[in-house]
């Protein structure tokens, strides 16, 4: 789960472009939770809402990321046919196996779209992350990626 949340994150910037700051600069936002959360409800539009992509984000992604273990009671599976599922109320359980067929989908989605002529953005967002995968900055920024 932490390589599907990193790779989460990597489409995420792939999709959207990676958070300027400018160096020497503090700057703790929410717009990396804003554009994964966005990720979900636009890729995966049949399971997650403003609820459940915000779950994720918290209780799993985070959980994972930071802790090693997801965090409240929300759980991982793969023994459903479901990508996710609400349980004890306001938890998540999220089936891996569904998530990886569903990630490996998109990506070969996003791989034709990205060929696609009228994609301008999408592909100048795909060069500014690789170029700091590839650690090639402009000049004074720094991109939190």
């Amino acid at each position: 789960m932490c390589i599907q949340c990193l790779l989460i994150d990597t489409l995420v910037k792939f999709r959207y472009g990676p958070t300027v700051l400018k160096r020497g600069t503090l700057s703790y936002n929410y717009e990396n939770q804003n554009h994964f959360t966005k990720f979900l409800k636009e890729v995966f539009y049949e399971d997650f809402n403003n609820e459940m992509a915000l779950k994720f984000y918290t209780d799993i992604r985070y959980g994972i990321m930071h802790f090693g273990t997801t965090k409240r009671n929300s759980r991982l599976t793969c023994d459903s046919s479901h990508l996710i599922t609400k349980i004890e109320g306001v938890n998540i359980s999220v089936d891996i196996s569904v998530l990886e067929e569903r990630l490996e989908q998109y990506f070969k989605q996003y791989i034709e779209e990205i060929k696609r002529g009228n994609q301008t953005e999408l592909r100048e967002n795909f060069i500014i992350a690789m170029n700091y995968i590839c650690n090639i900055y402009q000049k004074d920024e720094k991109w939190e990626i």
